[in-house]
């Protein structure tokens, strides 16, 4: 009877597991680059210099290529690939970037030519995928309101047949630019990595050692870094004085430790910091 019993749990467990890891691997994640992981400025007062800089950079988002590693937890979790609508010239940088700084690429496609729009090259390329792929996938979406990825989601949403597998869609919101378009469909604003990784912990995408790892990379760019240009974890042109910081970090987090709360804590306690100056800064002018 005892042997019984312990087979029988055992089959309960293996189902259980199982079936978690099934859910995990039948998501796949399609992001975006530029001001998505990419530091970029994509509407940072466009000129000669920010376009050099911008096609010379190379430098992610702190905690982002964590992140995204903890997603794909070395090929045996999540698919995780990009789709960008950057120009055939500059392409292959894209690339070099998610290579030279670790992110996992199961695929990558890039605009093949520069006479299709941005908007109508990134919709058409992502149901596509999307459509092409098995059909139990999800799908989520991580793009930025830098230039088109709001519009470009919108319309996704209301196709019959992609819309029931997007699970989630995950909006950059460096800029003041199309916050409406974020605020439709879902679409769920982030401005650093610490709070998405809050929300890949809330739907147990990510462990809490993997959370902490990538909060705790946010907090040491949020307070030590003395770039003249930018910090990576939140960069001095992101436009953030009408923020509301509550709502972005949501309530706090349960079944937690002490130490995790108290980090998470630390870094909404930043933001909020340079939200008020720079609410200050543009009463003041």
């Amino acid at each position: 009877m005892k042997t019984f019993r312990r087979v029988a749990l055992f089959l309960i467990l293996s189902t259980r597991f199982a079936g978690a890891e099934t859910a995990k691997t039948n998501l796949v994640v399609i992001s975006d680059i530029d001001d998505t992981i990419k530091i970029s400025r994509m509407r940072a007062g466009w000129n000669v210099f920010a376009e050099a800089l911008h096609v010379l950079e190379k430098h992610s988002f702190s905690g982002m290529p964590e992140l995204y590693n903890a997603l794909s937890d070395h090929g045996k979790g999540m698919k995780v690939g990009y789709i960008s609508a950057a120009i055939p010239l500059t392409a292959f940088l894209g690339e070099d970037f998610v290579k030279a700084n670790e992110f996992p690429n199961d695929f990558f496609q890039n605009r093949k030519d520069i006479f299709t729009s941005v908007l109508d090259y990134k919709v058409s390329a992502i149901a596509t995928f999307i459509r092409s792929s098995d059909p139990k996938k999800q799908f989520i979406l991580l793009g930025d309101n830098g230039e088109h990825d709001p519009e470009v989601f919108n319309q996704l949403m209301v196709m019959p047949d992609i819309r029931p597998r997007l699970s989630k869609l995950y909006i950059h919101r460096l800029y003041s630019h199309l916050l409406k378009e974020v605020a439709q469909n879902g679409q769920v604003p982030f401005l650093t990595t610490a709070d998405l990784a809050q929300r890949f912990f809330e739907n147990q995408w990510i462990t809490e050692r993997q959370l902490v790892e990538c909060v705790t990379t946010v907090k040491v760019g949020l307070t030590t870094s003395q770039d003249i240009f930018f910090n990576f974890a939140l960069p001095e042109f992101a436009e953030i004085a009408d923020l509301d910081v509550d709502k972005l970090f949501g309530p706090p987090l349960k079944n937690v430790a002490p130490d995790t709360l108290k980090l998470l804590a630390d870094v909404k306690a930043i933001v909020q910091k340079r939200v008020n100056e720079q609410k200050k800064a543009a009463e003041d002018k």
